[in-house]
């Protein structure tokens, strides 16, 4: 793209100065993180904070139901514990944990994300003027896999029910596999859940919600980090059975 005579100095006229994004931003970076501002008051307001998104959540029977497939899915697993952790523990955190946990972090392994049009020598010139002592190891790697690849044996289908006084009913089913996003079949699981629920033209959504009118919305999500395939379906309650049993036998098809 060119940028007219006009447009040029519009450019020019708003980056008045002449900034080194690179050092400013890892200075930044630095400061930020070196030098944190651990206070009494800042821990009370970002408890504040996180009680009222755990109130939020609760409030928001969709995300509240997905939170407990998944507590429920994924149980004794990593991808159960969630970073947010809950609503009564937020209290228990103290000031001393905030800086255990702080100094745990400083003798952790580093990794630093670059998006953009940029060269990583630059990047790791500008690191090297800082004292990179204080951090357990620091390492330049090309590629990293954040891939969890337990896998758990399941004996038969697990079904849970929570009863609340709302007015529709929110289901969820859980598909397993030993498919990770590193792994060849990827590909075929993301065209799976596509194929299944993705889309207003998937099966799921053709068949349960249009063809028998029996779902408010229907659909799928796929956690490639597990290999697992989510259903998800707001339904009335009178209909869950029904609905259950045209899922599988959708699935069964394919």
């Amino acid at each position: 793209y060119e940028f007219s005579e006009e447009e040029y100095k519009i450019l020019v006229d708003y980056i008045k100065e002449k900034i080194d994004i690179i050092k400013e931003s890892i200075s930044c970076l630095f400061d930020s993180f070196l030098n944190p501002n651990f206070t009494l008051e800042n821990l009370e307001l970002e408890k504040d904070i996180l009680k009222q998104f755990h109130q939020n959540t609760y409030n928001n029977k969709t995300k509240y139901a997905a939170m407990r497939f998944t507590n429920e899915m994924y149980s004794g697993e990593i991808q159960n514990i969630s970073s947010y952790g809950t609503y009564d523990q937020v209290d228990l955190v103290t000031l001393d944990d905030i800086v255990d946990a702080y100094n745990m972090l400083l003798n952790s392994k580093c990794y630093m994300f670059v998006t953009g049009d940029i060269k990583s020598d630059v990047i790791v010139s500008e690191l090297n003027n800082y004292d990179l002592s204080r951090f357990n190891k620091y390492e330049f790697e090309e590629k990293l896999e954040f891939v969890d690849s337990f896998k758990k044996e399941i004996v038969s289908a697990n079904k849970q029910v929570d009863e609340q006084d709302i007015n529709q009913t929110i289901m969820f089913i859980g598909y397993r596999s030993d498919i990770r996003r590193n792994t060849p079949h990827r590909f075929t699981l993301m065209f799976l859940s596509a194929l299944l629920g993705e889309y207003f033209h998937s099966v799921l959504f053709q068949v349960i919600r249009e063809e028998h009118n029996l779902a408010y919305a229907i659909g799928t999500q796929l956690n490639m980090d597990k290999g697992a395939i989510h259903v998800y379906a707001k339904i009335s309650e009178d209909n869950i059975e029904l609905v259950e049993k045209l899922v599988m036998e959708e699935i069964e098809k394919i």
